[in-house]
């Protein structure tokens, strides 16, 4: 008779095997990952396969959000298995966030959401990530720790849960780093994961959280990173991630999994649209003319530089293209990678006298709040590097240009993401893309784009 083998559940945080069932489950534990060596003449490109999965005296440990992965490993290969130990599920109720009726679809992800308590949830941006993770923990008892990677986004959740009749909220990141809690009662804690992975503080709180939600929890996917050095240390047993786009990269997937759990469901942008609550974009193209000096320029960053960034003529056409909204009353977000860039743009912007500003890394938190509001109020066009690429809601948003180029399929539908969101006033966003001729990197990222809209159904 085969041996029963122990899978050995620790804690909230990894789970222990013996050595045999680690050799069998290395192979699905396992990312494919690149380094470089030295050969005669050059640095030479290798491969490898890296086991996320960790050795100590004859036994390896592995991260607990792979149990349904090791089972399924051990399933498939006919070897007897128990589980050993658990950790806490939490009672639930019903979801109750006053003022708001949770759609049918919303009701429907919550559910597994609390069914299963870790994991992730994708939904396209505008669909309501920030209601659904927010009403999970008013679903659950105990204490919440809300990350988030910026500044901004700490901001707009906290003013979320505030809303939504939280009593004891509380902000950790842009200057603040208060950690005495409510004693009596729930607390939540909004803070970025810059902040929350200082030392002191993470070894202060690593036993106080209950409920751990991931804002954009794409961004969670190393296995050195600050995200994982937090959830490493915290033993929260709930632990959801929010995305509109799950990573790309293999090594993103697989931490992402291991640090939270797999996927817990999907709502896809075609889904949305059909329930009404997605806009669907209305893709316009511009081009701009070929360029032959661009086109003998062989290094990608100097043709970023000459095409994107320094390119008069394509940064007038989106000036021009900008005012004739902005003229309607309409409000425009155009979106660049460079600080440089933005200023190029701002610059010609202002020789017109048209009412803009330019959001980077460096403004200010009450600038933004300001900048955000004018946005919205559409009393300014705003240019926004990264910074505000993703998460923030700019509900009556209309018109988003892409003027950073790019293939990135996650960095394209993030852009789009910032005015998918539906309102009584707005049903539709106007996204401009730019066809530029001039060399083979500017031909093939549009490419990539244009594959991007048209496998969606918008083009």
């Amino acid at each position: 008779m085969a041996e029963t083998h122990i899978i050995e559940i620790l804690s909230p945080i990894e789970a222990k095997v013996d050595n045999y069932v680690a050799a069998v489950i290395k192979p699905v534990l396992s990312y494919n990952a690149v380094y470089y060596r030295q050969g005669a003449w050059k640095k030479e490109r290798k491969e490898w396969q890296k086991p996320i999965i960790t050795k100590g005296k004859n036994c390896h440990y592995f991260l607990l959000g792979f149990i349904r992965r090791v089972k399924n490993r051990l399933n498939e290969l006919g070897i007897p298995y128990k589980i050993k130990g658990a950790y806490p599920i939490l009672p639930y109720k019903e979801p109750d966030i006053p003022g708001i009726n949770l759609r049918e679809d919303q009701k429907e992800i919550i559910a597994e959401a609390l069914k299963k308590q870790r994991g992730i949830i994708q939904a396209p941006t505008g669909s309501g990530k920030t209601l659904l993770g927010i009403a999970i923990c008013s679903a659950l008892e105990g204490n919440v720790l809300w990350l988030c990677h910026t500044i901004d986004l700490m901001n707009q959740s906290y003013q979320e849960f505030k809303k939504a009749g939280f009593k004891n909220v509380y902000k950790l990141g842009g200057g603040e780093k208060e950690t005495s809690f409510s004693k009596t009662g729930r607390s939540v804690v909004v803070s970025t994961r810059q902040t929350f992975s200082d030392p002191d503080i993470l070894e202060k709180l690593s036993t106080f959280f209950d409920i751990v939600i991931i804002d954009e929890v794409h961004h969670c996917g190393k296995e050195k990173s600050e995200y994982t050095k937090i959830l490493t240390n915290l033993v929260a047993p709930v632990r959801i991630g929010l995305t509109a786009t799950l990573p790309d990269k293999e090594e993103s997937k697989l931490i992402s999994e291991g640090l939270l759990g797999p996927l817990i469901t999907k709502l896809s942008i075609q889904k949305g649209n059909e329930l009404g609550i997605i806009a669907k974009p209305i893709i316009k193209l511009l081009r701009v003319p070929k360029n032959y000096k661009i086109a003998e320029i062989r290094k990608y960053h100097d043709v970023y530089q000459k095409a994107i960034v320094e390119n008069l003529q394509k940064n007038q056409l989106i000036v021009s293209t900008a005012k004739k909204h902005l003229d309607k009353g309409e409000s425009v977000l155009i979106i660049v990678n460079l600080i440089e860039h933005g200023e190029n743009i701002l610059s010609l912007m202002r020789e017109q006298n048209i009412p803009s500003d330019f959001v980077q890394g460096k403004t200010e938190g009450e600038a933004r709040l300001e900048l955000k509001a004018a946005l919205n109020e559409k009393r300014k066009c705003i240019i926004c590097t990264s910074v505000w690429k993703e998460g923030l809601n700019f509900p009556e948003l209309n018109v988003v240009i892409n003027a950073a180029g790019g293939k990135s399929e996650i960095m394209t539908l993030q852009a789009i993401g910032r005015g998918l969101r539906v309102t009584e006033k707005k049903k539709f966003l106007i996204f401009y893309d730019i066809f530029d001729p001039s060399s083979r990197f500017t031909v093939e990222h549009f490419g990539e784009r244009l594959c991007l809209y048209m496998d969606n159904n918008w083009i």
